[in-house]
């Protein structure tokens, strides 16, 4: 007789507290040990240069945002290196296996939340999105994981990575929600000026890589937008937050591989495992023409 996987997780909670926490905790850095020593030809990491400098610096008392990292200036908010702060504490490479794990489990949870059930949360996992994520060290799906908090949140999620999450500070101009998102994340915005000084008008100063070819608004600056708000007004009709998820990469002038994730999502919540197939098989199959690998920063 077949041992079904959900009852051996949930024979966890048979154990003790302290077992179940060093068998999680123990996993989690296992994983990222691993992630950690595969080569440097498959994962560069190269965006967690920029945030695992940003990060040690800021809590080292200085500012980030008037500093050149490897290829470009750290342009997300204090609060985004509060959460990176537990990697960037560890050896470069050793922190960019944890943000991986931490990448995967994010992925996971998101993937429970929509009920995408084994099988296409595999494919997900397998994307060339989460890949392209994985790659470079990048942080979208720690951000998409804010969804997780209480709403009163969503601002400070919004703007942890606009061109991944714009979209979900809407949710906190609900009437029921909007008293606490304006005191929350309002005045953790104001602590953030008060700590670090006035940096959105550091960031607001510093360029944006939109010219780089993998910018894929590169040619259509602000057309796009009119997708963005129109998937809005979708929203406003049924309060799906997954409409959200995908309409905030439309409303950036920026928006690199890893910012569809959402859309990726979404799009698995509502088309059948062997249309997920087809999909997964021909995402490959395009990444990797000559043209779309250069295009997307692969």
């Amino acid at each position: 007789m077949k041992t079904n996987w959900k009852s051996k997780l949930r024979s966890l909670n048979d154990l003790p507290r302290w077992a179940t926490i060093s068998i999680l905790v123990g996993g989690f850095f296992l994983l990222s040990a691993a992630f950690a020593y595969i080569p440097t030809s498959i994962f560069l990491y190269d965006d967690w240069i920029v945030y695992f400098e940003a990060t040690r610096m800021m809590f080292s008392g200085d500012s980030p945002y008037n500093t050149y990292f490897y290829f470009g200036y750290f342009h997300n908010p204090p609060w985004l290196n509060l959460v990176l702060l537990p990697f960037a504490i560890f050896p470069f490479r050793f922190g960019a296996g944890m943000l991986s794990a931490a990448t995967m489990i994010a992925i996971l949870g998101l993937c429970h939340r929509y009920k995408l059930g084994i099988f296409k949360t595999t494919l997900v996992l397998g994307s060339p999105v989460v890949y392209y994520i994985v790659l470079h060290g990048q942080v979208d799906a720690l951000v998409l994981a804010g969804i997780f908090l209480p709403i009163a949140f969503s601002p400070l999620v919004a703007l942890a990575k606009p061109q991944t999450a714009i979209a979900l500070g809407l949710k906190a101009l609900e009437k029921v929600h909007f008293k606490k998102a304006v005191i929350i994340s309002g005045g953790v915005f104001l602590l953030s000026l008060i700590l670090v000084g006035l940096w959105p008008l550091d960031v607001i100063s510093k360029p944006f890589p939109v010219e780089e070819t993998h910018n894929f608004w590169r040619t259509l600056w602000p057309w796009q937008t009119l997708i963005g708000i129109t998937l809005v007004f979708f929203w406003m009709e049924h309060k799906d937050e997954r409409l959200l998820l995908i309409a905030s990469p439309f409303f950036f002038p920026y928006a690199a591989f890893s910012s569809f994730l959402g859309l990726v999502l979404a799009i698995h919540t509502e088309i059948k495992n062997w249309q997920a197939v087809i999909l997964f098989v021909l995402s490959w199959i395009f990444v990797w023409l000559p043209n779309l690998q250069l295009t997307l920063h692969l």
